[in-house]
């Protein structure tokens, strides 16, 4: 039964069923009984659209949620970083039907201990695809041709790269292209709690003063953020009109980032304005 063409793929979707070949008359019949119900549930299917994805590979569901999500172009740069280097190679031929909380969580280890997902056996990092000699005398590209070093991806890289799958299994979900999102019930790494080691009073001063006595640009920037605990974005994106030198105010309103190889002012990371006192926190 014709059931539509797929939104991704461009491909026929047809929903098929069976019955055992009958054996005389009563067979016939209780046949034609199976036959007229799988009829009636393949027909509710059609209805209700039940079979549009299930052949779309996961590597396509992550092109379009890229395509509609909305984060700042620095975000969305990560993202498609993560997409291109690590999920898509591993996942992205699977059809998304198919991915299970199972495959993702195993995807997390891989990556934790390897980010290239090796198999543990030793082997060498060429420098190029085509033949070659490695111990050659080019002393330039022989450090290309080296023994691979298992490097893990950190927590927090991990972690955003489960965001990226969850959120594309979401909007896969809304879009009723699968029944069910996985990635709700895999398990991420966790997230150590940070152990910030602060300088103390005696240490600061001595960071501002050194900064002063190199140049007053540089001192005000290193004094700003001490007293301040501004994001180094944030303060690069100060204007005079931020500063209330009277009040000992300032308005924090921007972050400054690079992006695409140039730099440009967005919203704050937490998307609010804040106000810092210099008086009181000097």
């Amino acid at each position: 039964m014709h059931a539509g063409t797929d939104p991704l793929t461009g491909q026929r979707i047809d929903l098929t069923g069976s019955v055992p070949i009958p054996v005389g008359k009563d067979g016939l019949r209780a046949a034609q009984r199976d036959a007229e119900v799988i009829r009636t549930r393949l027909l509710a299917q059609v209805d209700q659209q039940r079979a549009t994805s299930t052949k779309v590979p996961f590597g396509r569901a992550l092109d379009a949620w890229l395509r509609v999500h909305e984060a700042a172009a620095s975000t969305m740069r990560d993202y498609e970083m993560y997409v291109r280097l690590y999920v898509k190679p591993a996942l992205g031929t699977t059809p998304i039907s198919k991915v299970t909380t199972r495959d993702l969580e195993e995807f997390y280890a891989d990556l934790r201990r390897c980010r290239a997902r090796c198999t543990g056996r030793p082997y060498v990092v060429h420098r190029t695809d085509r033949p070659h000699v490695c111990e050659d005398e080019d002393r330039s590209t022989r450090k290309l041709c080296r023994p691979h070093e298992c490097r893990p991806l950190s927590t927090s890289m991990v972690r955003q790269i489960h965001f990226t799958i969850s959120s594309t299994m979401a909007a896969a979900l809304r879009w009723e292209w699968i029944t069910n999102n996985p990635a709700e019930l895999a398990k991420k790494p966790r997230q150590t709690s940070p152990q910030p080691d602060p300088p103390s009073f005696e240490q600061a001063a001595r960071i501002v003063g050194a900064a002063w006595e190199q140049d007053d640009d540089w001192g005000t920037f290193v004094w700003l953020a001490m007293v301040t605990g501004m994001r180094r974005g944030e303060l690069l994106a100060l204007h005079w009109h931020d500063v209330d030198l009277v009040a000992g105010m300032l308005e924090i309103r921007r972050n400054y980032v690079w992006v695409g190889g140039r730099g440009i002012e967005k919203d704050t990371k937490t998307h609010q304005m804040r106000r810092k006192g210099l008086i009181d926190s000097h």
